[in-house]
């Protein structure tokens, strides 16, 4: 799903994504004419591989975010504690956004249940 920025309402308006098992869904409005902030959730199944031994494992996912998206470069003076999406096209695109959660999700370490009784020290290399 995509949007324009310059269509973006600065009331909440809320929106839906289904991508196979994974489900994205919440409110985004606009805080200023370069910034939308979405607030959503992401839930379902997610398929992804053990650190450890490579085997399949489906992770349950139930994780709330908050995202500030920039039109062009974000430059603020102000801390903030969420992250920052920078476009270029002026296209508020969902798909893109949820794609680079669950990227961002599947690229932390995940241990398959028989790996986590499994005791045996890996080998490190230094």
């Amino acid at each position: 799903m995509q949007i324009e920025f310059k269509k973006v309402p600065f009331s909440k308006k809320n929106f839906q994504i289904n991508y196979n098992l994974v489900n994205f869904e919440g409110t985004f409005c606009k805080m200023s004419q370069e910034l939308v902030k979405i607030e959503a959730t992401i839930s379902g199944t997610l398929e992804t591989i053990c650190s450890r031994c490579g085997k399949d494992i489906n992770l349950t996912l139930n994780e709330n975010i908050e995202l500030i998206v920039s039109d062009g470069v974000y430059s603020s003076d102000e801390d903030t504690e969420l992250d920052i999406v920078e476009t270029y096209d002026g296209i508020l695109d969902f798909d893109d956004i949820l794609n680079g959660e669950l990227e961002s999700i599947k690229s932390d370490y995940h241990i398959c249940t028989e790996c986590m009784g499994d005791s045996q020290m890996l080998e490190k290399e230094f």
